[in-house]
């Protein structure tokens, strides 16, 4: 009896044991392989009982009316906020879209003011006509128009503590690649800036990072027609950890996007072989977006003066917007730029604070 009780007994937990195996593939696999963010998503979307999660609304919790407790070192003209560990830097650039000037903030106190540094271009006998500037994680990227050679060079920049820029061409777009290629950038989950540059004979493209290295090639065996990204404009990101890229279908800024999946060579397809349409909410990023991991922040203006910063969050279909707050609408809101880090999303703007230039900072506490 006892022996036909042990052969009982053993044999319901082979039967669980296998009950845990089958559980554990291949949904489990499946959920260890999405990554970090899907995983947080998943758990943010929904508690232990199965129900939507409410998130705690977006609110100002800090305000700094005046970085460094002194006025701006200089000219701090077409501001660019960088930070870096307990550094953060304030760089502006001069009317020959070359030299730049770094002042540095630790703590609240400014350590290093208005220290100069200059782009070693080549051929600098070719005047640079314009310059367009990014953050790109703890760095800049750098795009130089060189006079009417059609040449565009791509300079990535690092700060460091002395006010010292170190700088690195990337990137040259040489007039031979006008004929068929363009190139613009894109905006990355993990916060820096890439490069994409499309062949329009095929509309193959490749991607590089911002140390110009390649990251992507789209070969384009499908023969699909795609859309050329016009850059910031149009609301166009890069999913880095899924290897997603969200495009606009045409020139013109658009609330849906269509999805190419750089691993798959395609655009992602629906059941009935439709592209699938991601919705933005929106017609158009007015003002400055930022995607990270699974979320959006986008800080955005009304046109008349008056800003607001939201948070979304990347569902399947769209963007759901998750919360949202206004900046302080009885102050001077001047050339505003934002840092998402780690635990909160700081607002640098330029003001008049007791008459003279300032920097202002307001802290809004990462919800996700």
């Amino acid at each position: 009896m006892k022996k036909r009780f042990s052969l009982l007994f053993l044999a319901i937990l082979l039967v669980l044991s296998a009950c845990g195996k089958e559980d554990a593939s291949p949904e489990a696999k499946g959920n260890d392989e999405i990554g970090k963010s899907d995983t947080a998503s998943e758990e943010k979307e929904t508690n232990t009982d199965g129900e939507a999660t409410e998130y705690a609304p977006l609110e100002l919790t800090k305000t700094n009316v005046q970085v460094g407790n002194e006025p701006i070192p200089g000219d701090l003209e077409h501001l660019h906020v960088v930070k870096d560990g307990k550094y953060t830097y304030f760089i502006g650039n001069e009317a020959d879209h070359t030299t730049f000037s770094v002042s540095v903030v630790k703590g609240n106190t400014w350590t290093e003011k208005e220290v100069k540094s200059k782009i070693q271009i080549d051929n600098p006998e070719n005047e640079v006509l314009n310059d367009y500037i990014t953050e790109s994680g703890h760095s800049l990227l750098v795009e130089l128009k060189r006079d009417y050679s059609e040449v565009v060079d791509y300079y990535k920049l690092t700060m460091n503590p002395s006010g010292k820029i170190d700088s690195k061409l990337i990137y040259k777009f040489e007039p031979e690649e006008f004929t068929s290629m363009r190139m613009d950038r894109i905006h990355g989950s993990d916060g820096k800036e890439y490069l994409y540059l499309m062949d329009t004979n095929d509309d193959s493209f490749t991607i590089y990072d911002d140390d110009g290295k390649e990251w992507a090639v789209f070969e384009n065996k499908n023969d699909i027609d795609v859309p050329f990204i016009t850059g910031f404009s149009n609301g166009t990101f890069l999913d880095v950890d899924k290897k997603m890229l969200y495009i606009a279908e045409t020139t013109i800024p658009k609330a849906f996007k269509n999805i190419i999946d750089l691993k798959e060579g395609d655009f992602v397809w629906d059941e009935s072989g439709q592209e699938v349409r991601y919705d933005l909410k929106r017609d158009t990023f007015y003002g400055l977006y930022k995607p990270y991991e699974d979320w959006m922040y986008d800080l955005s203006s009304d046109g008349h003066g008056h800003y607001s910063l939201s948070y979304s969050m990347m569902g399947q279909e769209g963007l759901v917007q998750v919360s949202t707050a206004s900046i302080p609408e009885d102050l001077e809101f001047n050339n505003p730029t934002m840092i998402v880090g780690k635990k909160a999303i700081n607002v640098y703007t330029e003001v008049t604070y007791k008459g003279k230039p300032t920097i202002q900072k307001y802290t809004f506490d990462r919800i996700d």
